[in-house]
Order: structure tokens, then sequence, then C-alpha cells
């Protein structure tokens, strides 16, 4: 209970701090925000199941994943200007995949949780 009840307050705190910061970020520096966010939440999150922490992690950070998420779009945009809407789509997809996988990863290693 009081681990659910620090989560929460961690939670807070985050949310607050990050609701005003919407500054344009470099693709470095949002990722860079995004492990931070999900290293400390990790710290926190529930140890059910690995799933369970990902799905706490990802509220947490999700004004991280989603600037990260931006900036790897611009960046995508702009190595490939002549790449089709299709190509970029399938660009962008693999690139949220390997985000995603990449932050369960750090979840796990943070929490001890197996995959």
């Amino acid at each position: 209970m009081k681990q659910l009840a620090t989560f929460l307050v961690a939670t807070l705190a985050f949310g607050a701090a990050s609701a005003g910061a919407n500054e344009p970020l470099t693709y470095d520096q949002a990722i860079s925000r995004l492990r931070a966010c999900a290293t400390a939440g990790a710290t926190n999150a529930p140890r059910g199941s690995l799933r369970e922490a990902v799905v706490a992690v990802r509220s947490l950070c999700r004004p991280q994943i989603d600037r990260v998420f931006d900036a790897t779009d611009e960046r995508i945009a702009a190595d490939n200007p002549d790449a089709s809407a299709e190509l970029l789509g399938e660009l962008r997809t693999k690139a949220r995949r390997k985000i995603d996988r990449d932050l369960a990863v750090l979840v796990s290693t943070q929490t001890g949780l197996a995959q």
C-alpha cells in the first residue's frame, strides 16, 4: 500500500512538472527526459508483473513519450524528404515500437521483473 501511495505522489509530481514544460526539445533532450522519468517511475512502479510496471511507467511518462514520438517523427521526415506517406508511416511505426521495447527493457532492468 505504501508503494502505491508513493507511486501516486510521484505521478502527481511528474505530471505537475511536465504540464508547463511544453517547449520544443531536441531528440536527445526528449530521450534524456524520458529516460529520467522512466527510471524514476520504475523505482515505485507496481511489482506484480512487468506488464503492470510498464503500464504504470507509460502512464506516468506519457508527456515525455509523446515528445520522443514527435521528435522521432520529425527526424524521420527530415531524413526521408522524398519518401511516400506510406513509407514514412512504416518508419514511424518501427521507431515507435523500438521506443516501446526500449522502455520495457529499462523498466525490466530497474524493477528486476523478467520479460
